[in-house]
């Protein structure tokens, strides 16, 4: 997360991702504006555990239902 907020910085900072004189002609902007919003940087996060925690919850909520000596009984 804070890599990411920090490439967000360098590339708003120096202007990294720059528009043609043609195109910034058009939309008024010369460089794409990185902004970093906390609430964003913390749905993303949460977002991410949730999905993790669903993804490692399935799997072992199923083997905890298998009987241990019969998943080991053609072993």
């Amino acid at each position: 997360m804070l890599f990411g907020a920090g490439i967000c910085w360098v590339l708003t900072t120096f202007e990294l991702v720059r528009f043609d004189p043609e195109v910034a002609a058009i939309y008024f902007v010369n460089s794409v504006p990185f902004r970093v919003v906390p609430r964003d940087l913390l749905a993303v996060v949460g977002f991410a555990l949730l999905v993790t925690l669903i993804a490692c919850f399935a799997p072992a909520w199923k083997a905890a239902r298998v009987d241990p000596s019969s998943a080991l009984r053609y072993e």
